[in-house]
């Protein structure tokens, strides 16, 4: 085992090691956990695997429409949807973020990336966006 949890929620129980030659990827038990782990981690990796470059999502930077505490120490994938707010496109967090929560999948357009080191974000604070078209599971 190359390495079990990592920080990142939902997605911590992640793991990635070998048995012979061959690499293995423990995926989360929890559904969003599992998909959000296979579309950002796992799905990059294996398109790196058969001749592809190594690509990351890319994020785009939109507001959020409000304000939203976590903990330092880990990188937050806040489900999202899109919404008009005072002009422009906002992120709005999806109420229910539990890992096992199959809704905040099919009410959400993406996740928002909230970074290792961030503790707070304030209304119309530009945060990375990722689409689920973008991680492929649109």
């Amino acid at each position: 085992l190359r390495f079990w949890r990592i920080a990142i929620k939902p997605g911590r129980p992640l793991a990635f090691g070998e048995i012979g030659d061959a690499l293995v990827v423990g995926l989360p038990g929890n559904p969003v956990a599992a998909s959000l782990c296979f579309a950002c981690l796992v799905r990059p990796l294996l398109l790196a695997l058969a001749g592809g470059a190594w690509v990351d999502p890319r994020g785009i930077p939109l507001p959020f429409a409000h304000a939203l505490e976590k903990r330092a120490g880990r990188t937050e994938l806040v489900r999202v949807r899109l919404v008009g707010h005072e002009g422009t496109t906002a992120l709005e967090r999806i109420a229910r973020q539990g890992s096992g929560v199959l809704t905040s999948l099919t009410e959400a357009d993406g996740v928002a990336e909230l970074a290792h080191d961030l503790t707070a974000i304030e209304p119309g604070d530009r945060v990375p966006f990722l689409s689920f078209a973008e991680l492929g599971l649109a």
